[in-house]
């Protein structure tokens, strides 16, 4: 008696198993069992991804803000310039003056 199904809508599969089918047209006990198994697995899964995708999202937008306060107060001015200039340097390694070319990025 207790591996019968009930016939109360509230205590057995019946509950969920949409209006007009029976055990039997899903296949049977064993079948349906399986099924709800697999789909609980699945949807288990989903919520778990959804959970550690809403985790990163929610930690990216907390860098994003940080690193906004951060830059809220640089300076961006419109004199981006590169002087070049030519250069007499000495070099204490062979003792000696060399030429050369000075780049100077102002930002």
């Amino acid at each position: 008696m207790a591996d019968e199904l009930s016939t109360d809508p509230s205590v057995s599969y019946n509950a969920i198993l949409p209006k007009g089918y029976t055990i039997e047209t899903m296949g049977g006990r064993e079948q349906y069992t399986a099924t709800l198994n697999s789909n609980q697995n699945l949807y288990r899964r989903y919520r778990d991804i959804s959970i550690a995708a809403t985790a990163i999202v929610y930690l990216l937008s907390i860098i994003d803000a940080y690193v906004d306060a951060q830059l809220f107060d640089f300076d961006i001015s419109t004199d981006l310039s590169l002087n070049v200039s030519p250069e007499i340097y000495y070099d204490p390694q062979i003792k000696q003056r060399n030429a050369g070319v000075h780049l100077a990025f102002t930002f």
